[in-house]
């Protein structure tokens, strides 16, 4: 895996059936969602929460991706993995724009507002900055500085991540807490939840599908200096 042309061959085989299986899964996904009854309070707005929660769910879950590959490419020095964390980058970014503005618009009509600076919203938006600071850092620029701030950066912001989760049970809130549990039993019926995980499968394999694009232009880019 830390070799470049290992790494090129993987991700240029991975990609298109990345894209296909996602585009699949988000298509039945949709389809169980339109046929879905609307809910007792809020009505078909709720349908939202099937764009909104599978996107928090891997802008948080790419983010520890990118840090974990950071600490690696410290720890074992193989660049590859700051080359592969610099790549999820644009994957985690567009999946936290994608949470905000879902929230956003599912906030209006729940809440009456666009906005809110709570706990989770607050976090969430703190989440952004990290996103964009570390894609300004490492796609300004291929020197290893750059590299080097930018993995920092992500092992800081680690710190960000359990704030985002236990922000609603720390503090006070105007979101729910969580519907789906590991350790004790969901508050959302299972009626709902084969489109959520659907729909959660489907958009980690387009992030991974554009991962695998951003890394073969990438890895071919390093290949043509080279030579």
């Amino acid at each position: 895996m830390a070799k470049p042309k290992n790494l090129t061959l993987i991700v240029t085989t991975l990609r298109n059936p990345l894209l296909y299986i996602g585009l699949t899964l988000i298509s039945v996904s949709s389809i169980l969602v339109f046929f879905l009854p609307a809910d007792y309070d809020q009505g078909h707005i709720f349908k939202f929460i099937y764009i909104h929660v599978p996107a928090s769910w891997w802008a948080l879950g790419i983010y520890a991706i990118m840090a974990v590959q950071a600490i690696l490419g410290f720890v074992a020095r193989i660049p590859q993995c700051h080359i592969m964390a610099k790549n999820w980058a644009l994957s985690g970014l567009i999946m936290t724009l994608i949470s905000l503005i879902s929230g956003m618009i599912w906030g209006k009509f729940t809440w009456g507002a666009y906005w809110v600076w709570d706990a989770r919203l607050t976090t969430m938006f703190i989440q952004l900055l990290i996103y964009l600071s570390y894609v300004y850092l490492t796609q300004s620029s291929d020197r290893e500085q750059n590299y080097v701030m930018g993995s920092i950066l992500l092992v800081i912001g680690l710190v960000n991540l359990p704030l985002i989760k236990y922000s609603v049970e720390w503090w006070f809130t105007l979101h729910q807490p969580a519907s789906l549990k590991v350790f004790s039993k969901n508050t959302i019926h299972s009626t709902y939840m084969p489109p959520l995980i659907l729909n959660g499968i489907g958009l980690f394999l387009l992030s991974a599908s554009l991962f695998c694009y951003n890394m073969q232009k990438n890895l071919l880019k390093s290949c043509e200096k080279r030579t």
